[in-house]
């Protein structure tokens, strides 16, 4: 019910009329009443539900590995027919969809829905804890992680977990080898980043200003000849 109001009645469709649920169809829509089955498909791998079978056709060929679509410039293959079209394009250059409020133009419809927003300023995703809304599923879902505390991103060598994986890749540069080095006093850092704040430490010196408190989390201990920031 829920992928069907965010499909049907937001910018991602549009308002298909309908009628109220049935006999066979028992539960209805808020918004347009269309009615729907109950799910009556069912995974013999997993378990999951559907109420269409051709979703569950389209389901079980994520467990089979089957993609019988094949890209004929690069050999991709794909599981639907429609996202061979969509990739195609990338090698074509074709962008059929264009904007109804800019000229971009795009090859696929769901990035034009999506970067239509921009413009409409819709956020259809919204949350159910604190109703805060969103113009991307993807960003509904990272925040719900702030919700529910979960922090699915975890280091493989010291366990400190994350909520991004973006975060977990970054923190990941902090056990790696230690390859730049500070030119003034032999300093190694992990990170370009953080041999450019830690040579903010020569430049202060040198011209005899007072040194700001680093960033929140980005304390550096450098070598006895440095001045040591805690």
């Amino acid at each position: 019910m829920r992928q069907h109001n965010i499909k049907w009645h937001t910018a991602e469709g549009e308002n298909i009329p309908g009628g109220v649920g049935t006999s066979t169809k028992p539960f209805s829509c808020d918004v347009c009443l269309n009615g729907f089955r109950q799910n009556q498909y069912s995974c013999s791998v997993c378990g999951k539900t559907f109420a269409y079978k051709n979703t569950l056709d389209y389901h079980m060929k994520l467990h089979s590995g089957e993609k019988p679509h094949e890209c004929k410039y690069c050999g991709r293959k794909f599981i639907l027919k429609q996202a061979l079209k969509g990739h195609e394009r990338t090698h074509t250059g074709e962008k059929p969809f264009k904007c109804s409020y800019c000229d971009k133009t795009f090859s696929v419809n769901s990035n034009l829905k999506r970067h239509e927003r921009v413009h409409t300023g819709e956020k259809p995703f919204k949350c159910d804890v604190c109703e805060k809304n969103f113009c991307l599923n993807r960003l509904l879902v990272r925040h719900m992680l702030i919700h529910t505390g979960e922090r699915p991103f975890a280091c493989g060598q010291c366990g400190k977990t994350f909520r991004m994986s973006k975060q977990l890749e970054h923190h990941m540069l902090r056990h790696r080898e230690k390859t730049f080095s500070c030119k003034i006093c032999g300093n190694v850092l992990s990170t370009k980043k953080d041999l450019k704040r830690h040579q903010l430490v020569h430049r202060r010196k040198s011209r005899g200003t007072h040194d700001p408190p680093p960033p929140p989390g980005k304390n550096m201990i450098c070598l006895p000849q440095c001045i040591t920031e805690t």
